[in-house]
């Protein structure tokens, strides 16, 4: 749907997905989009794998996989830094 609004629009379509799997799922649609030309911001999360009994199939770097894919990837580390990265991603998505 987000690309489908984007190729509408011109404008960034939107997605959210879960972390994980869910996360790897982004791909194909950042493949497609990238391909498209339709600009699109992807959101994903994870939690503190670390401390979690899911960690073993829920560790997925996914900056490193949607980077190839996207014109920008990056990880929030803090909650003082989302307001700029939204910005960003959102400039980037439709240049």
């Amino acid at each position: 749907m987000a690309a489908t609004y984007s190729r509408l629009t011109g404008r960034a379509g939107v997605c959210l997905t879960t972390l994980g799997p869910g996360a790897l799922n982004l791909t194909t649609s950042a493949a497609y989009a990238d391909l498209g030309a339709m600009p699109m911001v992807m959101v994903t999360g994870q939690k503190a794998i670390h401390t979690s009994r899911q960690a073993k199939f829920q560790i997925v770097d996914i900056v490193a996989t949607m980077r190839p894919l996207t014109k920008m990837a990056t990880q929030i580390v803090s909650a003082q830094s989302i307001p700029t990265l939204v910005r960003d991603a959102f400039r980037v998505a439709q240049q």
